[in-house]
């Protein structure tokens, strides 16, 4: 915790300092369990200690002689912290050392789970995703990112809950014409085809999603009047080779 708020360069006092100073020279602090106990009893502990390696000469970096922090921060407390935070912006510059700091640094799975836990069932409001658009515009992932983001999604198979979700997110049918207007005209450049070429190149489809594809075209053919429910091409091709050309043009020869 210490460690953290040092390198945010948020407070400055002689403890956030001095580690501050150590990080410089590629140290950390070590931490030692003095003594282990649970209850209130941590109070007396604490100025215990505090109060022995101060009578022995050892400088320390405690504000105080203890048994006056806050280990669990109350609700009421947790209100406070985030009223008095709430509207401050950060700079770029200290954005960049947020980031720089966290780099490198992996996440355990205990983190991760509880991460996971409190964001689940927030949704984020129309102005942050635009946010988060404009933010992640122009931004390309190179090569071997690419390659770890496929590596640690490969093998994990989505649950039934999982899969409706990702249907119930796909686009109407009424998006869907919006967007073939928007599209209609519009030509793509040779580069990219290049581009969609070669990432089609050497995959190949399951049975699952051909069938899948067979049936998608088979229904848009018959919303489009293309060919009756029930009539196969072939008989479609042998009326069309039934009628004589003179008819269809309106003459005789």
């Amino acid at each position: 915790m210490h460690i953290c708020e040092a390198k945010r360069m948020g407070r400055r006092n002689y403890r956030q300092n001095w580690i501050r100073s150590l990080l410089d020279c590629f140290v950390e602090p070590v931490m030692s369990v003095l003594e282990e106990g649970c209850g209130e009893g941590w109070v007396d502990a604490e100025k215990k200690w505090i109060g022995y390696y101060r009578e022995s000469g050892i400088v320390l970096v405690n504000g105080t002689d203890g048994g006056d922090g806050a280990c669990n921060p109350s609700a009421e407390v947790r209100a406070k912290i985030s009223l008095a935070n709430r509207g401050k912006t950060v700079t770029t510059e200290t954005r960049e050392k947020l980031a720089n700091a966290s780099r490198g640094r992996p996440c355990t799975q205990d983190a991760r789970i509880k991460i996971s836990m409190a964001k689940k069932g927030k949704s984020m409001s129309f102005e942050s995703r635009i946010k988060m658009s404009a933010a992640q515009k122009g931004k390309t992932l190179t090569q071997e990112h690419r390659e770890k983001i496929a590596l640690s999604n490969r093998g994990n198979p989505k649950s039934p809950e999982h899969q409706g979700k990702i249907a119930s997110r796909n686009k109407s049918q009424e998006q869907r014409l919006r967007l073939s207007e928007l599209f209609k005209g519009r030509r793509l450049s040779e580069e990219q085809k290049n581009k969609i070429s070669a990432s089609r190149t050497g995959t190949r489809l399951s049975p699952e999603s051909l069938e899948n594809r067979r049936l998608k075209m088979k229904e848009k053919r018959l919303s489009r009047g293309y060919i009756a429910d029930g009539v196969s091409l072939e008989a479609l091709g042998a009326k069309y080779k039934a009628v004589e050309v003179p008819e269809i043009l309106g003459f005789h020869l």
